[in-house]
């Protein structure tokens, strides 16, 4: 049997996992066998290869892992991928920086196959922290992240030049903050889930766009 873990990436659009095997495997002698120290090569019928120093029969130290296409090049302590390292997955996407018990931990960057890449912090596997992002249209994004959205205070510019600054939650513009459009124009105040909010009195609970009685959960 063995003992697996996820590693995450996450970013705003999608998540990419690769699930991997700690390296405490247990069977017949003849067929799989982890030295107790020093370095060697450990192979699994799944076809899972390491490369590297043991200890105690486990992963430990500075050592290369290949499993179902992906690549880890780094540290291992107690079989866990934990400090510095790379992680190639098989898709394309790739991550450098800091792990803590096989999750993205500490600063770090993640590159996309798409050309998108985030550079700061990660918490548990998710961006969390100050981070900037970047697209290849040249948009970019430097601000903090909250379980990989963009939440709290940021910059976000567009590729045509558009700019917004302020406050962000769950992604969106949401708070005050100041967009600059393209041409120049701009407004400054409040934004509720990426829209402008113009200033001027709330509507009185029977006019149009509050419905009398709403169960907030239902408007």
């Amino acid at each position: 049997s063995s003992a697996a873990h996820r590693v995450r990436a996450q970013s705003e659009s999608h998540v990419d996992i690769a699930e991997i095997d700690k390296g405490i495997y247990r069977g017949p002698s003849e067929s799989l066998w982890v030295p107790p120290g020093g370095r060697g090569v450990f192979k699994v019928p799944r076809g899972a290869v390491y490369r590297g120093p043991f200890r105690d029969g486990l992963f430990h130290g500075k050592g290369v892992l290949k499993f179902g296409g992906n690549t880890y090049r780094g540290a291992f302590r107690a079989g866990a991928f934990h400090g510095s390292g790379t992680l190639a997955l098989a898709g394309g996407d790739r991550y450098e920086g800091a792990f803590r018990n096989h999750r993205f931990h500490g600063r770090g960057a993640y590159f996309w196959k798409s050309g998108q890449r985030y550079e700061g912090l990660f918490e548990e596997g998710a961006m969390t922290g100050r981070g900037v992002a970047s697209w290849p249209g040249g948009q970019r994004y430097a601000g903090d992240y909250v379980d990989g959205r963009r939440e709290g205070r940021g910059d976000l510019r567009g590729g045509a030049g558009q700019r917004y600054r302020g406050e962000f939650a769950d992604g969106y513009p949401h708070g005050a903050g100041r967009f600059a459009s393209s041409n120049g124009k701009s407004v400054e105040g409040t934004f509720a889930m990426g829209a402008f909010v113009p200033p001027g009195p709330a509507p009185a609970p029977d006019e149009p766009g509050c419905p009398p009685n709403a169960d907030p959960e239902e408007t």
